[in-house]
């Protein structure tokens, strides 16, 4: 008998119980003995679908993004919260659960220029990165802090986003009840574009996005999945 720590992520609701289930070593890469069955009953007023999966803490992803070397590639599911607008908006918050695969780790000043090169922007060539508009490095080009909270950064290219395209799963209430896009579509900002990389002449831009640690739900590095828990 194996007896293993994994976390049940509920995929509708995104509730997290860490488990420790029992495997006999002839069913474990099947996941049909009867003890991983009776943990998968655990949330059955709440869960409509659940994976076992191994976990990360916080501090966990932190030293793994930390001690990467270079740029790396990260596939991530988050929970993230959007500034709305106020006005004429019945909801006491919208959550986006989002999809994204990005990198973890490029500069950006060099990106654009990269970018510019592809796209025969010859006024990129000379592109640097202005300071961060909030928050401070605490590992340059992956991890911002502000506020006491830690923020992970990812850039995407356009050719990459073509390959792995972000996708919004689904939209939340603060209760975690499901919301249309058509009902949150009004009080949602619209995307912009870099001014910046427009000047330069970048058609096609380099998308930054960054994601508080605790809207983090999922992770994929290195080919692992990992559920994202707080320490």
């Amino acid at each position: 008998m194996w007896r293993v720590a994994r976390v049940l992520l509920c995929s509708k609701c995104y509730a997290i119980c860490e488990v420790f289930v029992e495997w006999h070593r002839d069913c474990y890469a099947k996941k049909m003995c009867e003890k991983v069955k009776k943990c998968l009953a655990l949330l059955p007023d709440r869960a409509h679908s659940v994976c076992l999966m191994q976990s990360l803490t916080h501090t966990q992803l932190f030293d793994i993004i930390k001690n990467s070397k270079g740029t790396a590639i990260i596939g991530i599911e988050a929970l993230t919260e959007p500034k709305v607008r106020k006005t004429g908006n019945p909801f006491s918050a919208i959550l986006k659960h989002v999809r994204a695969v990005a990198f973890v780790g490029a500069g950006y000043g060099k990106a654009v220029r990269n970018e510019g090169e592809r796209q025969g922007a010859t006024e990129a060539a000379t592109f640097q990165a202005a300071p961060l508009p909030w928050g401070t490095w605490e590992v340059e080009n992956k991890i911002i802090t502000h506020k006491g909270a830690r923020y992970l950064r990812t850039q995407s290219t356009p050719g990459q986003r073509k390959r792995q395209a972000a996708k919004v799963l689904s939209y939340r209430d603060a209760e975690g009840r499901f919301l249309s896009p058509e009902a949150v579509k009004p009080f949602l900002p619209e995307k912009s574009d870099s001014a910046r990389q427009s000047a330069v002449g970048l058609a096609e831009k380099i998308q930054v996005n960054t994601y508080k640690f605790s809207s983090i739900r999922k992770v994929r590095i290195a080919g692992q999945s990992f559920a994202v828990v707080a320490d």
